[in-house]
């Protein structure tokens, strides 16, 4: 990671990130939620159809080693998720929000063709990992946004090389199989088929498995879960 580039930290907050996703994709259709409890009746409260899961947790030591099973990128899997490292230092927010966007956007339906996201889907369809990451690093109006709304919310805002002690990642769908998309490590974490057709169903039980990880290494875990949504135009 790319110390001397820095992000202001994204707040845990549906509407931020909203309208960050908003102004990347020129779409109204996003919408965004917190999740109040990791259980798959939770689903019936979001205000659309969940296409993506961003889990908020804790780094720690036994988080970090079992966050994923190996650090290893999979060839074939990179394939077919895309993938982001990241290299500015407290982007994991705006980077789980690109990790969504760019495994779930296929026309411009939910991006116009004037809009950032969709230049950027375009410019960088053959990039590897690392060269994605160099990418967001360098472009001006992805750190324009980054640094509106990492210092937008109701927290007070962080500076921008904070250590900060919350870490963000992705949880989507592919073919019916969940990844998760941490930029700290080297590709996606393939997860296991997505269950019964519910996307939403299965990301919750991993998410708590991972969060019951957490809390038999402390007595209370500060998470949080942001479902992002996809409305009717």
């Amino acid at each position: 990671m790319d110390d001397e580039v820095t992000c202001p930290p994204f707040e845990s907050n549906p509407d931020i990130i909203a309208s960050f996703v908003s102004d990347l994709t020129e779409c109204e259709r996003w919408k965004c939620a917190d999740i109040f409890s990791l259980d798959a009746e939770s689903e019936q409260y979001l205000p659309g159809k969940a296409v993506a899961i961003f889990l908020l947790y804790p780094m720690n030591t036994t988080a970090i080693e079992r966050n994923g099973r190996s650090d290893s990128p999979d060839e074939e899997i990179l394939q077919q998720v895309v993938f982001i490292k990241q290299k500015m230092k407290n982007s994991c927010g705006p980077i789980a929000v690109m990790h969504a966007l760019c495994n779930i956007i296929k026309d411009e339906t939910l991006a116009t063709s004037t809009s950032w996201m969709h230049n950027f889907l375009k410019n960088s369809r053959k990039f590897t990992p690392d060269e994605r990451g160099q990418y967001l690093s360098k472009d001006r109006m992805f750190n324009q946004l980054c640094q509106v709304y990492g210092n937008s919310g109701d927290s007070e805002p962080l500076e921008p090389d904070a250590n900060v002690l919350l870490h963000f990642v992705c949880y989507i769908e592919v073919d019916k199989r969940l990844y998760r998309l941490d930029g700290r490590k080297s590709g996606p974490e393939y997860l296991g088929p997505v269950v019964g057709n519910s996307f939403f169903a299965t990301t919750m039980f991993h998410c708590k498995q991972f969060v019951d990880i957490l809390l038999a290494e402390e007595s209370s875990v500060e998470f949080n879960a942001i479902a992002l949504c996809v409305v009717p135009s």
